[in-house]
């Protein structure tokens, strides 16, 4: 993820096949997202999920990359998932 003069804001590391990504630069991780387990029957006969995500202390509130990573956890979900 880039800001608007395209220095590197952070990275998006996952996997496709599981609900497992972080968000990092220069080996600090700044949020991790995870598939929260709904139960046999929710996850055999629905659509719907429940995720976890975890932005760092580090991230100060009022700072954009906590809303770019929001907005990443939703395209992926839509991507990946739907």
């Amino acid at each position: 993820m880039r800001d608007a003069n395209g220095q590197i804001l952070c990275q998006l590391q996952g996997k496709w096949t599981s609900w497992d990504f972080k968000f990092s630069r220069d080996g600090i991780e700044f949020a991790h997202v995870t598939k929260k387990w709904a139960g046999l029957g929710k996850e055999l006969f629905t659509t719907a999920d429940n995720y976890i995500l975890n932005i760092d202390g580090k991230v100060p509130a009022n700072n954009d990359l906590r809303v770019l990573i929001m907005a990443a956890v939703m395209c992926i979900d839509m991507v990946l998932k739907e």
